[in-house]
């Protein structure tokens, strides 16, 4: 697999020669974050920070796209930048009274499941710092949203059998035998 990186300013790129201005495609990367993608830390973040650049007063796009951006803020450490794309990912899209998402503000239809899953993905994955490829799966210490305290899920499932995850923002997350 080729990878396109513009080797100038250090930033990977969404795909060979993307055009410049509105065209080009904002937040590829971010969508691989919860994969564990190889690239160091720098490039990570010399591309987040080109396309925040380029997006300007652009809306961050649709939600799983804006769940993917939160993760990969949360993974620089940029607190208050994953609680806001996050927050942003589903609130202007959010149906009452069951709390459905729409696609977009402009459809009249809900029940946008590819959201529900990227908020999903990117709570368990993007803020917890987990990776399942990971032996013992905590692989990075968890970065949490801004005016987040803990991330614990009930029950995860790990090579069969039924565990617990328990997160703080900066400690490693705790996989925990059930009781």
């Amino acid at each position: 697999m080729v990878v396109p990186i513009d080797k100038a300013r250090n930033i990977i790129l969404p795909y060979d020669n993307p055009p410049p201005g509105p065209k080009y495609s904002l937040g590829s990367m971010a969508m691989l974050v919860v994969h564990d993608p190889p690239f160091d830390q720098q490039i990570l973040k010399n591309t987040f920070d080109y396309e925040r650049s380029l997006a300007g007063p652009r809306h961050h796009g649709i939600g799983f796209s804006m769940d993917a951006q939160a993760a990969m803020a949360a993974f620089l450490g940029e607190r208050g930048e994953a609680a806001s794309l996050y927050r942003e990912s589903w609130q202007n899209v959010w149906v009452e009274p069951y709390g459905m998402i729409k696609e977009a503000p402009h459809e009249d239809y809900a029940c946008f499941l590819t959201n529900f899953g990227s908020l999903l993905q990117t709570a368990m994955f993007g803020f917890t710092g987990i990776r399942v490829t990971h032996p013992g799966w905590a692989k990075y210490p968890a970065t949490l949203p801004e005016g987040w305290e803990s991330i614990e899920i009930d029950r995860i499932w790990m090579h069969g059998e039924p565990k617990r995850l328990v997160c703080r923002n900066g400690s490693p997350a705790q996989i925990l035998e059930l009781e």
